[in-house]
């Protein structure tokens, strides 16, 4: 599961005409973050793979499976955007 995860996220990367590098710094996590986890075909938590998706316009679903169900398509992306961005404040507000 995993290595067609990071694959699919390594196509949309490409497609979006950025580097893992720069993928990395505009999900906020270091340089090198993305490229470890492709590298080490390591499993993102639930919170990261739906902020990948989120990020790179797909759902989920078709990070997971390489399918997308459109029906819902507009309601799954404002309520993961939701959820980032409640997991974004937590975040900021522990940090102070």
């Amino acid at each position: 599961m995993c290595e067609e995860f990071w694959n699919r996220v390594k196509d949309l990367i490409k497609k979006s005409n950025l580097t893992q590098k720069e993928f990395s710094k505009n999900l906020g996590f270091p340089d090198r973050t993305i490229e470890t986890w492709i590298n080490r075909n390591t499993s993102p938590d639930v919170f990261t793979a739906q902020k990948i998706a989120i990020h790179l316009g797909v759902s989920i679903d078709y990070l997971l499976t390489g399918e997308e169900d459109n029906r819902y398509k507009d309601l799954v992306n404002k309520i993961q955007k939701d959820i980032i961005d409640s997991g974004l404040q937590l975040e900021a507000s522990s940090q102070q």
